[in-house]
């Protein structure tokens, strides 16, 4: 019976029910839309569980949802390097103080070093001009 084992088995591990729950209702069988108070931990367990496509349909869905700031969205793109959601918040920065907010929240202390970069790259090419 060893040759039927199954060499990709993936361990849950300090996963909560809940958490468990939803990316289940979400991914199977009729794959329920994402909510507002899902999609992070929607992300957290597809990057875990490398469901790409439970990835791209939650980044989707924040770049689409007006229910999250733009910061906490820059935020989420960073931590889970999702691009389209990351351009998809660079392009809202219009204005200086746009950047200026972005810089005096509590969400910048915990952006990677490349992000901030970026930003700052960003600010000036909006406004070199």
């Amino acid at each position: 019976h060893e040759k039927f084992l199954d060499t990709n088995k993936v361990e849950i591990t300090n996963g909560k029910y809940e958490e468990f729950s939803e990316l289940l209702r979400v991914i199977y069988p009729n794959r329920a839309q994402i909510a507002d108070h899902s999609a992070e931990c929607l992300l957290k367990l597809g990057k875990q569980f490398n469901i790409t496509f439970l990835i791209d349909r939650a980044e989707k869905f924040l770049i689409d949802t007006i229910g999250w700031c733009n910061k906490k969205k820059l935020s989420i793109s960073d931590k889970y390097m999702l691009s389209d959601l990351h351009d998809h918040c660079l392009n809202k920065l219009t204005t200086l103080q746009d950047f200026i907010d972005v810089k005096e929240s509590s969400i910048y202390y915990d952006l990677s070093f490349k992000m901030k970069a970026e930003l700052f790259e960003e600010m000036i090419r909006k406004f070199s001009d």
